[in-house]
């Protein structure tokens, strides 16, 4: 029985070498194949009868042992879209099911999984590997970057252009000199007279006030128009914001209009009172005088001042041109006019233009009131050089400085569009500021709108995330590259193509962003090289032959003894 035992023992053993010389023989083929994991062979005995007595032959079985958990070496190319995992976690991918003539492919139900990353983009803008697997992942808002995790699906890149974007905000920074040199001014040159107290005089007669007359007041830095509306009028003036409506009758005598006037004044800032002579005063300060006063009244209109002096005229300078885009994606300009008002320290005007020939106006056409700190404040934190107030109106230090526009277009689409021009905010010496210097220096101007743009190239971060270039500068989010955790990768079925599917042995997948859960990080521009060391094979390859040899020869010495065994009955 021994003698057979052995014959039986040897021929397993030699069937267990032959399959150990198979296993080396794909992991050598295979050397250079991406994510390729190698395979070991693992031996075990078979048992007849063994105890303490006697010891009958029983033979060897072998099984592979996989390596599907072993990290092969990670190499890098010049594909953006080759990817490799250092670290755990495997890429899901699906296997085609069939292509219908010119349509786009259907795809298995069930996804596969595999560590070869040298994905590439297809004619359909499917990512595909060279064993003909498409990359799947999970979608991404790219408006809000909000993942949709609940779902897998094949990556399509497909998206080769970018929409134009209207401009909602722009971001305006510039210096604006402390005490700018008088020749840098564009506007008008003419001295400006200014003091304490303007009057309006009511000998020989009181100016006679008519429906619609404006006065624009200066005091302060701060300028305020008032518009005059007769009640007795057919159709009495209306105020349009930022004016202030003074009402009158042309019923009354001009001392009692005159007298109106001076309480619609006194009611919004300006101290106006009717003197003993009968005359309007409107009250200024050596510290804040009455700055100017442009009359359209009938007349007699003229003003006298008190107390009064010359100073330079108001610097207006070259404007600073700012881009933006519409809707349509068309690009425009609007103009920056910056002017520093006489008889001041802290105090500019900003008016928003265009010479553009598709926009009609910009509201508000009025100019806007930019008052700066000059000194820190420590009561509030306020810093030097740093906005006030916009319009007489201060805000909370690190609140927003923001010119709303309104911007009509002539007969074309869109009419009208809305932007935000901010100046920085209030305290913070950002942005907008007021440092000593000659002339404005502008700095930047930023803005969120983007005319059309066609794809340009991706990034794949280490999360996974597909982001789409355009060269618009837009960046799109579209897609996230999960990776797959097992409880058992040794577990895996291996299909063609360096691919797997799950078994009961591998344990169910769980999908988790790469660097979650004790995934690995996800390297673009790079493969994993096969976990396969040549001189390693070699050695076993060598260890499988002599094995495999020593078995043969427990052959050819068993068949030898079989034959004199029946030698002896001859």
């Amino acid at each position: 029985m021994s003698l057979s035992g052995a014959l039986t023992s040897a021929v397993t053993g030699i069937d267990a070498q032959s399959r150990a010389l198979g296993a080396i023989s794909d992991n050598i083929s295979n050397s250079q194949t991406t994510g390729y994991k190698r395979v070991d062979t693992e031996f075990s005995t078979l048992l007849t009868v063994s105890n303490a007595f006697v010891h009958e032959p029983g033979g060897v079985t072998s099984k592979p042992h996989y390596t599907n958990d072993l990290q092969g070496n990670v190499q890098q190319t010049s594909v953006t879209t080759n990817l490799a995992v250092s670290g755990e976690g495997y890429f899901a991918v699906s296997r085609i099911a069939g292509v219908n003539g010119t349509s786009l492919p259907s795809f298995e139900a069930d996804p596969l999984y595999t560590r070869a990353g040298d994905f590439s983009v297809d004619n359909n803008g499917f990512l595909v590997n060279n064993g003909g697997y498409i990359l799947n992942g999970w979608n991404v808002n790219p408006s809000t970057g909000q993942v949709s995790k609940n779902q897998l699906v094949q990556i399509r890149l497909n998206q080769l252009k970018s929409d134009p974007l209207a401009t909602a905000n722009i971001t305006y920074s510039a210096n604006l000199p402390t005490n700018p040199a008088q020749n840098l001014n564009t506007g008008s040159t003419t001295p400006i007279t200014v003091g304490k107290t303007l009057t309006f005089t009511s000998s020989p007669a009181a100016p006679t006030l008519t429906n619609g007359d404006t006065i624009a007041v200066t005091k302060g830095g701060v300028t305020t128009t008032f518009l005059l509306s007769d009640s007795a009028a057919g159709v009495p003036a209306t105020a349009v914001p930022p004016q202030i409506q003074v009402n009158f009758s042309s019923a009354n005598t001009d001392a009692q209009n005159l007298s109106l006037l001076a309480t619609g004044l006194s009611s919004n800032g300006f101290i106006g009172l009717i003197d003993a002579t009968g005359n309007l005063e409107i009250q200024g300060s050596p510290t804040t005088p009455v700055t100017a006063v442009v009359a359209t009244l009938a007349s007699p209109s003229a003003a006298s001042v008190q107390s009064a002096s010359t100073i330079p005229a108001s610097i207006l300078f070259t404007a600073n041109k700012v881009n933006f885009f519409d809707a349509q994606g068309a690009a425009h300009a609007i103009d920056v006019n910056w002017t520093k008002v006489a008889g001041t320290n802290d105090t500019y005007t900003v008016t928003l233009t265009s010479s553009d020939p598709a926009i009609t106006s910009i509201n508000p056409a009025a100019q806007t009131t930019v008052v700066f700190n000059v000194v820190d404040n420590p009561l509030t934190g306020a810093k030097a050089g740093s906005i006030k107030s916009l319009n007489g109106a201060a805000g909370a230090v690190g609140s927003p400085v923001t010119i709303p526009l309104t911007v009509n277009f002539g007969g074309g689409t869109p009419t009208t569009q809305a932007v935000n021009f901010g100046l920085g905010n209030f305290g913070l010496s950002e942005q907008v500021t007021m440092f000593t210097g000659t002339d404005v220096n502008f700095i930047s101007a930023q803005q969120d709108g983007l005319p059309p743009g066609s794809f340009r190239n991706l990034d794949i971060d280490a999360h996974g995330l597909i982001t789409l270039n355009f060269d618009n500068g837009a960046r799109k989010t579209e897609f996230q590259v999960p990776l797959v955790q097992f409880s058992n990768y040794d577990g895996l079925q291996p299909q063609n193509g360096n691919a797997f599917s799950t078994t009961v042995a591998s344990g169910t997948p769980s999908i988790h962003s790469a660097g979650d859960n004790g995934t690995g990080s996800i390297i673009s521009s790079s493969v994993e090289g096969a976990n396969v060391d040549i001189a390693a094979e070699f050695t076993k390859l060598i260890q499988t032959q002599r094995a495999y040899e020593a078995n043969t020869k427990v052959i050819t010495t068993t068949d030898t003894l079989l034959q004199m065994t029946d030698n002896l009955i001859r």
